[in-house]
C-alpha cells in the first residue's frame, strides 16, 4: 500500500480495519504509529525498515505481532504492547537497537525464532511471567539476543 513512501510521515489507521497487509508500510517515513483494536490480523514485515518510526502504541485486543514487523526500525524508541498480546512472530523486532526496553506480557504464549535477534546488553526484555511460561516458546525466540531479560516483571 505504501511501500518506500518514505514522506508518509503520519496515518491513521481506521477503526474499522481488520487485515494489515504484508509490506503494507515497509521503509515509509512514518514517525508513530497507534495500532486499533480492530486490527485482528497481519501479514510480514507491515512497518519493517521504517527507519524514522519513533513510538508504537498497540490498542488493547490486538493479539499478534507479525514477523518482521519492527525488523531493522532503527530509531524505534517506544513500543506499548497491548495486555492481550498472544503471539510474537519471527523477527518481529529484529535489529530494534533503539528500543531499550519492551515489556512483554504474561499472555504472551508463543514467540518464534529470532524475535530479538541483534538486541544488544544494553537492553532489556521485562517479562511479566516466569522463565517456565517461556518454556513452550521456540527455543530459538531469543537466538542473537544480548539483551538483559528480567522475569516477573511488574507491568507498567
Amino acid at each position: 500500500m505504501f511501500l518506500n513512501c518514505t514522506s508518509l510521515e503520519s496515518f491513521e489507521i481506521p477503526e474499522t480495519l481488520v487485515y494489515l497487509g504484508a509490506t503494507s508500510f515497509k521503509q515509509s517515513g512514518l514517525k508513530s504509529v497507534y495500532i486499533p483494536a480492530s486490527v485482528t490480523s497481519s501479514n510480514s514485515s507491515v512497518f519493517e525498515g521504517c527507519e524514522q518510526l519513533e513510538s508504537v502504541v498497540f490498542a488493547e485486543g490486538v493479539d499478534l505481532i507479525g514477523s518482521s514487523t519492527f525488523k531493522n526500525c532503527i530509531n524505534l524508541k517506544s513500543v506499548k504492547l497491548s495486555s492481550t498480546t498472544e503471539k510474537i512472530y519471527a523477527s518481529a523486532f529484529e535489529g530494534c537497537t533503539a528500543l531499550k526496553q519492551l515489556f512483554i506480557p504474561n499472555t504472551v504464549t508463543s514467540v518464534s525464532a529470532k524475535a530479538f535477534l541483534g538486541w544488544t546488553a544494553e537492553q532489556t526484555l521485562l517479562m511479566q511471567g516466569d522463565k517456565a511460561s517461556c518454556a513452550a516458546w521456540t527455543s530459538t525466540w531469543d537466538e542473537g539476543c544480548d539483551a538483559v531479560i528480567v522475569y516477573e516483571a511488574k507491568a507498567e
